[in-house]
């Protein structure tokens, strides 16, 4: 079959899209023709968003200013988005002519990956596609759908769409087994009713055909194919993305990786050596271009010491001295990161590790499950940063429980170990995850619940005050340079 992929804005626009990617790979390998579309870096050259030269901001025009795109909040708030982005003619250019290339050269299907950030511009497409080309199969999936089963609300919007013959299926966990299963099952016209994993309409009701089982050996998966994407649309600070492992053997509350990837009994690593094949792969990929940076996926790279070590004898082996990536990776904060396994990280081509630090309040930090210690925090950092190897913290402000004394906690922590910290982020007000919002008697949570607005019962936590936190953390960081 001919099939276009593709992820729409708003993503990570320095990033290659390794989801559609890995797709596009395994739709090879049976025979189809696929082709990857990343939207969002178009998007952003079409709007001219990485011409940090013009000072958008003082134009007249509201829809010509950076930030009005950057906003986060107008893409993943469909209130802010269709009062906003969908009103600017511009877009709506945009996103016709988009619409029409993936329908170009007689394409059968269409796959639309899905992110919370980019839920409301994926279906405005959808819509395009099928009022212009009704025969066009439309596939959704991505993180946002396999949340859609536990997430109500979200359950409720995907099955409303559904009804109206906005997509046709949604695949739902983790796709490949279940993208492929499906396209032969439409080629052959079999029953769809046995592949695990998808949402469709059955007699005129949305119908689920229930979870399917988690692919045991990802060394048997073919690496992402990124043939379709030109390279010089992207940054010289380029992306490339590589999953470490999937699923995670802890069960921070916060989190809903677990609901895409699996949780504890799930938990799946790659081998060492078809990692470094696929960096391997990667480098003879860049040959020759401006860029080279590679991200190991997962959560989290140093869940085992020993893959971790031996990849980085494999590294060493192939490069030597002279590392021909750099990379980095999110890192659990524990006692595998020693002064000694730092150091050959570097010497492997580490240059950087990310870390869910979350906040600097213990209390906060045991009700989100997050069990680490503060004091082995500053252990970390300080050998990760004396190999020559910076430190990110990703920070959440405005979890239920906190408190300002807690908040204050976390000001504290950053302050304290500044000097071992490059960079600190809060991407936004906390907003609820899937497993929080099923729950919400024991996060004492008040209606109305839509992963943004909710607030605690007692009115201790309020939007109001989230943002006044996350206010004072930015400043907080711009005062310790750790925005840069």
């Amino acid at each position: 079959m001919k099939i276009a992929l593709a992820c729409a804005p708003y993503c990570y626009s320095y990033t290659l899209p390794i989801n559609i990617a890995y797709l596009k790979a395994i739709a090879q390998d049976y025979g189809h023709q696929a082709k990857c579309f990343d939207l969002s870096i178009e998007f952003y050259h079409y709007f001219n968003l990485f011409n940090e030269a013009t000072d958008l901001k003082k134009q007249n025009d509201k829809y010509a200013q950076q930030s009005f795109y950057l906003d986060i909040n107008n893409w993943n708030n469909k209130d802010n988005f269709y009062n906003t982005i969908a009103l600017n003619p511009k877009f709506q250019q945009w996103i016709h002519e988009t619409a029409d290339r993936l329908m170009a050269n007689q394409i059968e299907v269409v796959g639309l990956s899905i992110f919370n950030t980019n839920l409301w511009t994926s279906l405005e497409i959808a819509k395009i596609i099928r009022k212009k080309a009704p025969k066009i199969c439309i596939i959704l999936g991505g993180p946002d759908c396999s949340s859609s089963v536990h997430f109500e609300y979200l359950k409720e919007i995907y099955q409303k769409l559904l009804t109206e013959n906005v997509f046709d299926f949604m695949v739902i966990g983790e796709g490949e087994e279940s993208f492929i299963e499906l396209l032969s099952a439409l080629e052959t016209n079999k029953d769809l009713t046995s592949i695990k994993g998808l949402l469709f309409l059955k007699d005129g009701s949305p119908y689920y055909t229930g979870p399917r089982g988690m692919i045991k050996d990802l060394d048997s998966l073919p690496f992402p194919n990124y043939d379709d994407l030109d390279f010089n649309l992207y940054p010289n600070s380029l992306i490339l993305p590589l999953v470490f492992n999937r699923g995670c053997n802890f069960e921070c509350a916060f989190c809903d990786v677990r609901l895409v990837w699996g949780d504890k009994k799930d938990f799946r690593h790659r081998s060492a050596k078809n990692i470094a094949e696929e960096i391997k792969y990667l480098c003879k990929l860049i040959e020759g271009k401006n860029i080279g940076y590679a991200i190991l996926g997962g959560y989290y790279i140093n869940t085992s010491a020993r893959i971790l070590l031996e990849l980085c004898d494999e590294l060493i082996a192939f490069w030597g001295d002279r590392p021909k990536i750099k990379w980095e990776g999110w890192a659990r904060i524990n006692g595998t990161l020693t002064p000694e396994v730092c150091q050959k990280m570097a010497k492997a081509g580490c240059y950087s590790l990310v870390y869910g630090f979350e906040s600097g309040s213990p209390k906060v930090c045991k009700d989100m499950n997050k069990l680490y210690s503060h004091p082995l925090a500053e252990v970390v950092l300080k050998n990760a940063s004396d190999a020559g190897i910076s430190n990110t913290l990703f920070t959440i402000v405005g979890f239920p429980t906190e408190t300002e004394e807690d908040f204050q906690q976390t000001l504290d922590f950053l302050e304290r170990n500044a000097q071992y910290i490059k960079r600190a982020y809060c991407i936004s007000e906390f907003l609820l995850s899937s497993s929080m919002a099923s729950n919400p008697e024991k996060w004492n949570l008040d209606f109305p619940i839509d992963g943004y607005t909710w607030k605690t019962k007692d009115g201790v936590n309020t939007i109001e005050i989230r943002k006044e936190r996350l206010q004072r953390f930015y400043k907080q960081i711009e005062k310790l340079k750790l925005n840069v």
